[in-house]
């Protein structure tokens, strides 16, 4: 469409130029055909949020395909995670460098059975179809407790890196290293917390020592058996009352502790060391008069909600009603 003014000069020498409406421009589409038969590269397919790995770069943390069957099993159930995907290369004397791809993968039902392994290719895609076969031949069952997550705290080593792995309530979530947070959805554990330290990029130390520890997991039972005394669980929210868990299981118990033995259930594992804990730090309103007064006074009512519950349990004092609506 030609617009005098807008889209067009308004003369052309001493013609006056009309508004008029021209046919398309064959050239101009056949310009754009013929340069995107050219291109070589597109845009790449926007992946969904869950099928998304750590990062936008790489292939760790993405899904695979699970194993091929082996016989009449076909794995039903069971999912594969790339941990880790990377090129390598291996150089001699007489031949040139040869460059493959090394894949980590760990293979589980999310039901307490995994397992992990490491294969070499000269195409990524044959790598990880090797590593998932080799770990479903590799799977081993790692006990939880109650379903959900560790049987106990426990500490791994491999090389220079080290987990210390804490159980937690229902509900608590995976607050651990993006490695173990993948394999923690594998196997089926669901609430943990882990710190880790030394070397905490190195993928397969990691993963290494994270299976020993839950593999090497004891259960109460196993517990009681093995230092001869009874496994006693005491709860806040059951007002520290001791409950007896595991006893031997002959009935024989003994009289005095072994020498030299960490009794404490929560640190029992961890070969007397201790993850570093880093101090909260204070604000910059600590010192302030008004602070210092106002943490007075929460000190003065700092158990005066739960007094006034066991009053309200105890028939002590009055309930607190209600508010009844305008309405009613």
């Amino acid at each position: 469409m030609v617009w005098p003014g807008l889209t067009s000069e308004t003369k052309r020498g001493d013609e006056i130029v009309k508004r008029s409406q021209h046919g398309p421009k064959q050239e101009y589409f056949d310009n754009i055909i013929k340069q995107r038969g050219a291109k070589q590269t597109f845009r790449s397919v926007k992946l969904m949020p869950l099928q998304r790995g750590w990062t936008g770069t790489t292939r760790a943390g993405t899904r695979s395909y699970p194993p091929d069957p082996v016989g009449d099993y076909d794995f039903e159930g069971f999912e594969t995670r790339i941990l880790q995907l990377k090129k390598v290369t291996n150089t001699s004397g007489t031949v040139k460098a040869v460059f493959r791809f090394s894949a980590m993968v760990v293979v589980g039902n999310k039901n307490g059975i995994g397992g992990y392994a490491v294969a070499k290719a000269k195409k990524w895609d044959a790598a990880v179809r090797k590593a998932t076969n080799q770990a479903a031949q590799r799977l081993q069952y790692l006990h939880r407790y109650e379903g959900h997550t560790l049987n106990h705290n426990f500490f791994s080593q491999q090389t220079a890196t080290k987990v210390y792995a804490f159980r937690k309530e229902e509900g608590y979530g995976l607050v651990c290293h993006r490695c173990l947070k993948t394999i923690c959805d594998t196997i089926g554990v669901h609430n943990m917390y882990a710190k880790v330290e030394g070397s905490t990029k190195n993928i397969q130390n990691l993963t290494k020592a994270f299976f020993n520890g839950l593999r090497e997991q004891e259960t109460h039972q196993e517990l009681a058996d093995r230092l001869k005394l009874h496994v006693v669980e005491i709860r806040k929210e059951h007002d520290y009352l001791p409950v007896v868990v595991a006893s031997p299981s002959d009935g024989e118990v003994t009289k005095e502790p072994p020498p030299k033995e960490e009794l404490n259930f929560e640190t029992l594992y961890f070969d007397g060391k201790m993850s570093l804990q880093k101090g909260k730090k204070r604000p910059f309103y600590a010192e302030n008069e008004g602070h210092k007064r106002a943490e007075r006074h929460r000190r003065m009512l700092r158990i005066q909600r739960k007094a006034r519950h066991e009053r309200m349990i105890y028939e002590l004092e009055p309930p607190i009603m209600p508010k009844e609506s305008e309405d009613s």
